[in-house]
């Protein structure tokens, strides 16, 4: 009876060891080119001399996301006239990976070292782009999207964007999300609060009142 014990817990252990080796593997092999402190410098995933966002959607609101899964995991980047918009590149990175939606849309995930960002719901992708390419802060990465089911505003777009570590087996968008916050230059972040700012949600606002709010809130290593 012992023995048909032992091949199952044979059988994990392989399995664990197994596992254990990838993720060693993948995170020795991690595009990084990070400052001295090991902490990447974010910048917006915009032109900031062109068209800025409308509105912003922040992190950790409760109206459209649960609240049981923290609530919204990112920062959702809105137009009301979003023609000729482009995303561009918030960090040094490399892609991990193109994934379509299943909505006709794509997410974008990127990595240096241990620090993942997504650009997701995409329109479309810069076609030059493949898992492995490198990108630099400002390179081009897509279009934003209109979203199905917004038909007052015929011009309207936007992208969820989110920041985190990233330090998964297999290519896979950021593991467990962050409050990007620290991470910003000083003149992105000063635009960040202004964009939250001059945002009208007065609802919105009431739920999440900060950048990051709720379980977000100073969530940021």
């Amino acid at each position: 009876m012992l023995k048909w014990f032992k091949w199952p817990i044979f059988i994990l252990g392989i399995s664990v060891l197994v596992v254990g080796v990838l993720h060693f593997i993948n995170n020795s092999n991690a595009y990084t080119n990070l400052p001295e402190n090991g902490k990447p410098v974010l910048e917006l995933p915009i032109d900031k001399l062109w068209k800025l966002p409308t509105q912003i959607m922040p992190m950790g609101e409760t109206i459209n996301h649960e609240a049981r899964y923290g609530g919204h995991p990112g920062i959702d980047f809105q137009w009301y006239d979003g023609d000729g918009v482009k995303i561009f590149a918030s960090m040094d990175s490399e892609v991990v990976g193109i994934f379509p939606d299943g909505n006709g849309r794509y997410d974008l995930a990127t990595r240096n070292g241990k620090w993942g960002v997504d650009y997701t719901e995409l329109e479309s992708i810069n076609p030059q782009l493949k898992a492995g390419s490198k990108l630099k802060v400002g390179d081009w990465v897509g279009i934003p999207n209109h979203p199905n089911d917004v038909n007052d505003l015929p011009k309207y777009r936007m992208i969820h964007w989110q920041f985190g570590y990233s330090d998964n087996i297999f290519p896979a968008k950021v593991k467990e999300r962050l409050c990007p916050l620290t991470y910003f230059s000083q003149s992105s972040k000063i635009l960040l609060e202004k964009l939250w700012a001059d945002t009208n949600w007065p609802v919105m606002k009431a739920n999440a009142p900060e950048i990051c709010s709720n379980y977000f809130k100073n969530r940021d290593e």
